[in-house]
């Protein structure tokens, strides 16, 4: 796929709240890549209050129970956000 167009960078302003990514650092290549290399970037590129971490361990079965490293930063991120 190509560049982040100008309209999908529209489109990713258009989003009225802050973003949190959250992904664990053994994740598939394809999704960390894709994350990486284009979501953030073009979100950033777009003004987006974002906040990602990407280094929690393990893949996406890590986050299939509440853990408490995870949770306090929703929860952080949550209580800096909401008003």
């Amino acid at each position: 796929m190509g560049k982040t167009t100008g309209l999908r960078a529209l489109a990713f302003a258009a989003i009225p709240a802050p973003v949190r990514i959250t992904l664990g650092a053994e994740d598939t290549a394809a999704i960390l890549k894709g994350i990486k290399g284009r979501l953030i970037p073009a979100l950033k590129k777009a003004g987006m209050a974002l906040e990602p971490k990407i280094t929690y361990p393990g893949n996406h079965n890590w986050f299939w129970r509440v853990r408490e490293e995870h949770f306090s930063d929703v929860t952080a991120f949550l209580d800096g956000h909401l008003k």
